[in-house]
């Protein structure tokens, strides 16, 4: 049960500052006040202690019981504390729309927000589009909540479009945070010219995250160049912003450039700037949250978890599983590189979900950093072989591993990246027509790779993104139309 008698601490001062009467006011008794604008602010101070699902949804109860179902200023909180628990495919948000009569801007860009964060695009366009309908003008935040939605669907067109109708529609000046959506829908399709010259020259000064989305665009693409100016700007921005030094470091160590990776990392010792130690958390037994980091083999079952993270990877293998060893833009062997990839936190912390949590149960891990390449394949592969829903959120957005298959659509491959929209998918190959001395028992091996359609491609040909022994042999076969989907 909610206890309502005793206001949250912290709107004490407040409740005091609320109860002395002004001069030529009349004083107004501390139960209707209660009634009118202080149980709002309560209520949104229970929200924001919620530590589940069942107690938000105890809060609406309670919220429309007290005749505040159609405050858009609760609701709006209320879906977005609801979409930061992962529900925004759920109905109940939703349901809670519904039932406001009279929706305000803030409360519809909240849905488009939650949809831009988790998908589907169409829903996010769906409220925008019912929005302008119902003839509520959207603000500065609608459309930057927009332009998100199309930066994680890789709709370019849409992006330009929506940019257009913010310059055109009176009322909403376009801001920083706009052209920073634009910069990086740009720069993730490939096209880093135009979005180094639109970054250059937008009328409103621009801020770190600009330059960032541009760097970021030029790490999918393996552009160091274009990423030295994009660095160079956000250097003087952002001094001691730790994660532009390593991006820029790992974009030169993608390309070789040694000499260029010691340069920035001898900047980062000059300036005393350390890197953030990568750590995942996993709730276990007894709703216990157990840490995890990179490489780290102190937690007391750690050899119970490596026999399960092993077992799962030889599973993996036989699939088709090969470690992205461009995860790791370091000067090392292969073998060093299986190594470290192995002890990822994210991967240690969906171990000891397997080892801990019964058949069929959710593991939810949370991440510091944003999750690396090879881990969100591997992910996707132990979703499909597990038959478990994987939730990883990390300091971008939440992941929903099923089947084989992520909500980011796989966006997060850099070589899915470059060419277009990738995703999950098992690849028949058959054999039979290529018979070698090593595979003369093989009539057909299924393979699990991280495949992408190529925008740019005719027929819709497949490409798969594949590394490992196989490699060169699986390309030959594509190339002879072995390959079937």
């Amino acid at each position: 049960m909610l206890n309502t008698t005793r206001p949250p601490s912290r709107l004490s001062k407040y409740l005091y500052q609320r109860q002395q009467p002004q001069r030529n006011q009349p004083f107004v008794p501390f139960s209707q006040l209660q009634q009118q604008k202080l149980l709002q602010f309560k209520l949104i101070s229970l929200l924001h202690n919620c530590t589940s699902l069942t107690h938000i949804k105890q809060v609406h109860a309670h919220t429309v019981r007290k005749g505040l179902g159609q405050c858009c200023f609760v609701v709006t909180k209320l879906i977005r504390i609801l979409i930061k628990f992962d529900a925004s495919m759920d109905p109940y948000p939703l349901l809670i729309f519904k039932q406001v009569k009279r929706p305000n801007p803030f409360l519809y860009t909240a849905l488009i927000r939650g949809y831009a964060q988790q998908g589907p695009l169409s829903m996010a366009v769906y409220f925008y589009n019912r929005m302008r309908t119902d003839g509520v003008g959207p603000v500065s935040f609608t459309f930057s909540a927009l332009l998100k939605a199309c930066t994680a669907a890789l709709d370019v067109n849409l992006g330009m479009q929506i940019h257009r109708q913010v310059i055109s529609i009176g009322g909403v000046t376009p801001s920083a945070d706009h052209y920073t959506c634009m910069v990086d829908i740009l720069g993730r399709a490939g096209r880093l010219d135009e979005a180094l010259t639109l970054a250059k020259s937008m009328p409103v000064e621009p801020h770190g995250g600009v330059w960032g989305a541009l760097l970021g665009a030029c790490r999918i693409h393996g552009n160091p160049d274009v990423a030295e100016i994009a660095a160079n700007y956000l250097f003087e921005l952002e001094p001691n912003g730790i994660g532009n030094y390593i991006l820029l470091s790992n974009i030169y160590a993608s390309a070789g450039r040694w000499e260029d990776v010691i340069r920035v990392r001898k900047l980062m010792r000059v300036k005393g700037l350390k890197k953030i130690p990568a750590c995942s958390w996993v709730e276990g037994e007894k709703g216990l949250i157990h840490e995890f980091f990179a490489g780290d083999m102190t937690h007391p079952r750690s050899t119970e978890i490596m026999h399960t993270l092993e077992d799962l990877m030889d599973k993996l293998k036989l699939c088709g599983y090969w470690p992205n060893l461009s995860s790791l833009p370091y000067n090392m062997n292969d073998e060093d590189k299986k190594q470290i990839l192995m002890t990822h936190s994210e991967k240690l912390a969906l171990a000891y979900g397997l080892l801990t949590t019964s058949a069929g149960c959710t593991i939810t891990i949370m991440k510091n950093i944003r999750i690396c390449e090879d881990c969100h394949l591997l992910m996707c592969g132990a979703s499909q072989i597990t038959g478990r829903e994987i939730v990883v959120r990390d300091n971008m957005r939440f992941h929903h591993f099923r089947d084989g298959t992520c909500s980011c659509t796989n966006f997060w491959d850099s070589d899915a990246q470059a060419k277009g929209t990738s995703y999950s998918s098992i690849i028949r190959v058959d054999f039979s027509s290529f018979v070698e001395s090593t595979i003369s028992e093989m009539r057909t091996v299924v393979f699990h790779v991280h495949c992408f359609f190529s925008k740019s491609l005719k027929h819709g040909v497949v490409i798969p993104s594949v590394s490992g022994p196989g490699k060169m042999r699986i390309k030959n076969l594509l190339q002879a139309g072995a390959f079937s989907k």
